[in-house]
Formats: structure tokens, C-alpha cells, sequence
């Protein structure tokens, strides 16, 4: 079975930390990055299948981020996690490329849910 390389983007260590641990549990690679110096670095070094990015300031104009990591990371889907539910948010997600948006506090069966749906579409296609 091909190893599933995620990257957590966030400014939050606890929480990333977190995360990350609960995806190693089930399996995943993760690399956990707090920069978009870092994020630069993991994306020349290994394929990423999946990045989730932590956005803490929920607002429209934050999301033009994902148009950048999906230049660094074609291939990879972008899941969107943030603080609080917002639909104009999670509608503007979605233009920019997010595969699925998530909000606190975070159904982690859900997210483990669209990820393995995205990851069983990447071998199949």
C-alpha cells in the first residue's frame, strides 16, 4: 500500500501536535509545518497527498492561500479547517480549490472520512 503523505499547516503547535498525532495513529505520514517557509521545504522533498490548512483568522481574503499551496502541490487536495463555521468562507474555499472545509470543533471521523474517499479516488482514477 502506497504511503498517504499529509502536511498540516498551522500556527498552532498544540493543536497541529495534536492532530498530527491522532493521523500517525491511523497510519498516515504527517508533517507538521507552523510556516510558509516550511511548507516550501516539505513540498520539494516528498509528494503530498493531502494538506490541511488551519486558517485561525476566518475571512475571505485568508483563503487566496490555497491558490499558493496548490502551485507548490498540484497534486495534493486541500482541506480547510477553521475556528468557527462561515459560509461565505466555506463557499470561497471551495472556489479557491479546498477539497472539504471543517470547523471547531472538528469532527475527526468526518475528516478522516473525506480524506480516505480522496485518497481511494487518487488510486482508482
Amino acid at each position: 500500500m502506497k504511503q498517504r503523505n499529509i502536511m498540516i499547516l498551522d500556527e498552532s503547535r498544540r493543536f497541529c501536535k495534536v492532530l498530527a498525532r491522532t493521523l500517525e495513529e491511523r497510519g498516515y505520514y504527517v508533517a507538521a509545518v507552523f510556516s510558509w517557509e516550511e511548507v516550501e521545504e516539505h513540498a520539494c522533498r516528498m509528494p503530498i497527498d493531502i494538506i490541511l490548512l488551519v486558517v485561525q483568522d476566518v475571512n475571505t481574503s485568508n483563503l487566496s492561500q490555497l491558490s499558493i499551496l496548490k502551485k507548490m502541490s498540484p497534486a495534493a487536495e486541500v482541506i480547510v479547517i477553521s475556528p468557527q463555521y462561515d459560509q461565505a468562507v466555506s463557499m470561497e474555499a471551495m472556489k479557491y480549490g479546498a477539497l472539504d472545509y471543517f470547523f471547531m470543533p472538528l469532527n475527526v471521523e468526518a475528516l478522516f472520512q473525506s480524506m480516505d474517499q480522496s485518497l481511494n479516488d487518487k488510486i482508482f482514477s
